[in-house]
């Protein structure tokens, strides 16, 4: 256990991407809670148009999970898809 901090300590990449899982995770956690509590009460949703709007972008979010995968294993194009992601999730945090 710790030859990995070892790593992370001498790779400045490692720990910049430890400390962005580290803040993503603390901003889901932060949100996440009060989620449904939004949606419900201030976007005026009923449970079940809530359920279908989760449903639905849960089902968005494994569909390009699993392609964004698939694409990535076949091509050596991960620069161009870690980018796509990282900027589909700024849209997403900016359209939200």
């Amino acid at each position: 256990m710790q030859r990995q901090f070892i790593h992370l300590w001498r790779d400045s990449s490692l720990r910049m991407l430890s400390l962005s899982a580290l803040l993503f995770g603390c901003y889901a956690a932060s949100i996440g809670p009060y989620q449904s509590l939004i949606a419900i009460s201030v976007f005026g949703l009923s449970d079940a148009t809530y359920a279908a709007v989760l449903m639905a972008s849960l089902a968005v979010s494994v569909a390009s999970a699993v392609g964004v995968g698939i694409v990535t294993d076949q091509r050596p194009s991960r620069r161009i898809m870690a980018i796509l992601a990282a900027a589909a999730i700024a849209l997403g945090g900016a359209v939200v």
